[in-house]
C-alpha cells in the first residue's frame, strides 16, 4: 500500500509510472488541477479529524471512464440495462427490479434503475452476499452489497484505508468490513454514494423520487478562519479530509493555500462532497460537487433563486454577481467571496 502522508502527488506520479497497479502512464487526459496537485502535509491544528487524503480520487479523475471490469462475471460499469441483465440473472438467486419516475438521482436526467439481487455468485463462485446494481439514464453506474464483504477484495493491497473504509484501485472498489457492506462504483462524482448512501432499494419496491431542495451550504461565511471553519465542518460533514496545496491558485493571490474536502454532506436528498478552500487561513472559496443529472436541476434552483444568469458559456453560467457559478463540464457549483467575484468581474471585462 503506498503510504498517503505527506505525499505530493504530483511527485509521484511523475516518479512512479504504478501506484498500486494504477498505470498512470495510460493516462491521456487532465484532471481538473485542483483534484490533482496537492500534497497531505496538514497544517498544526488539532481540528482536522487525523485521516488520510483520498490519494485514489485523484487517481479515479484520470481513467474513471473506461469499460470497467466487476467482480461479477459478464457485469461491467457502464453497460445498459439490457446488457447486464443476463449476467445479473445468472449471478442472483433473485432480482426485484425498482424503477424510479420523475428521477433526481444524481446521475440521471431520464431513468434510474434498481435491480435488487438475492445471494449473489461472484466470478469465482463464492458467496457475494446481497447486491443493488444502479442504473443512471440505462448506464450501471454503482453496485452496492451487504453481507461477504472480505470476498469482494481484490488480490491487491489497497491503496487507502481510513475508518473503516478500504479502498483498491484500479478496480474502484470499496470495503467496510465493519458494516459488512462493500461498493464498486462508475465515474468519479458518483464515489460520495459509494461511501455514504443508504440505497431505499435495499428495503422498498417502490421509491419515490426525493422531495429534498437543493441549497447552498449554511456554513460557508466567507473570511472565517481556518481554524473555526474546521471546528465546524467536523460536525458538518461525515468524512472531513483536510489538505495543503503546493500550488496557489486562488484569485486573491494567497501566500498559502489550504483545503478541506468534507466527504459526505446531504444535499437534495443525496451525500455530497464539498470543497472549503482557504487563503492564508480564511475561507475565500469553495466548490459544491454534482453530477452530470443535476446540472437542470441546479440551473433551475439558481435562477429561481438569484435571478436570470448573467453570463453564459459553454463551461460556466454565472449567477448573483459573479458569486455564483454553474459549472457544466465538471458538474458543481462554484462559490466564491465578494473580493474574489470582483478580481473575476474585472478579468472578464
Amino acid at each position: 500500500m503506498v503510504p498517503l502522508t505527506r505525499i505530493n502527488l504530483r511527485q509521484l506520479t511523475l516518479k512512479d509510472q504504478t501506484i498500486a497497479g494504477f498505470d498512470v502512464a495510460a493516462c491521456n487526459q487532465t484532471p481538473p488541477t485542483r483534484h490533482l496537485l496537492f500534497n497531505t502535509s496538514f497544517p498544526e491544528t488539532p481540528l482536522i479529524k487525523p485521516l488520510l487524503t483520498l490519494a485514489f480520487l485523484t487517481l479515479v479523475t484520470c481513467n474513471i471512464t473506461q469499460a470497467q471490469e466487476t467482480p461479477i462475471a459478464g457485469i461491467e460499469m457502464g453497460q445498459s440495462e439490457a446488457a447486464a441483465s443476463t449476467a445479473i440473472d445468472t449471478a442472483c438467486d433473485y432480482v426485484a427490479r425498482i424503477e424510479v419516475t420523475a428521477t433526481r438521482f444524481p446521475a440521471a436526467s431520464e431513468s434510474e434503475v434498481h435491480l435488487r439481487c438475492s445471494n449473489l455468485t461472484l466470478a469465482d463462485s463464492r458467496a457475494g452476499g446481497d447486491a443493488i446494481f444502479t442504473f443512471a439514464d440505462d448506464k450501471l453506474v454503482l453496485i452496492h452489497t451487504r453481507g461477504q464483504p472480505d470476498n469482494l477484495r481484490p488480490d491487491a493491497e489497497p491503496v487507502a484505508q481510513f475508518e473503516d473504509f478500504d479502498v483498491y484501485m484500479p478496480h474502484q472498489i470499496i470495503v467496510n468490513a465493519t458494516t459488512g457492506q462493500s461498493a464498486v462504483f462508475g465515474e468519479f462524482p458518483i464515489v460520495p454514494l459509494a461511501f455514504h448512501w443508504d440505497n431505499p432499494a435495499w428495503t422498498s419496491d417502490n421509491i419515490s423520487p426525493t422531495k429534498a431542495e437543493f441549497f447552498l451550504p449554511p456554513e460557508v461565511v466567507f473570511g472565517t478562519s481556518l481554524a473555526e471553519m474546521t471546528e465546524t465542518l467536523n460536525e458538518a460533514c461525515a468524512l472531513p479530509v483536510g489538505r495543503s496545496m503546493d500550488e496557489v491558485w486562488l484569485a486573491t493571490a494567497p501566500a498559502a493555500q489550504f483545503q478541506i474536502d468534507c466527504y459526505g454532506y446531504e444535499i437534495a436528498g443525496y451525500p455530497r462532497k464539498i470543497e472549503f478552500v482557504f487563503g492564508d487561513e480564511t475561507l475565500q472559496q469553495i466548490w459544491v460537487m454534482f453530477d452530470s443529472g443535476d446540472i437542470p436541476r441546479l440551473r433551475e434552483f439558481l435562477s429561481a433563486n438569484y435571478g436570470d444568469a448573467i453570463s453564459v458559456d459553454d463551461q460556466y453560467e454565472i449567477f448573483d454577481e459573479g458569486r455564483l457559478a454553474l459549472r457544466k463540464d465538471i458538474p458543481e457549483i462554484r462559490m466564491v467571496s465578494d473580493e474574489i467575484a470582483k478580481i473575476l468581474a474585472t478579468a472578464s471585462e
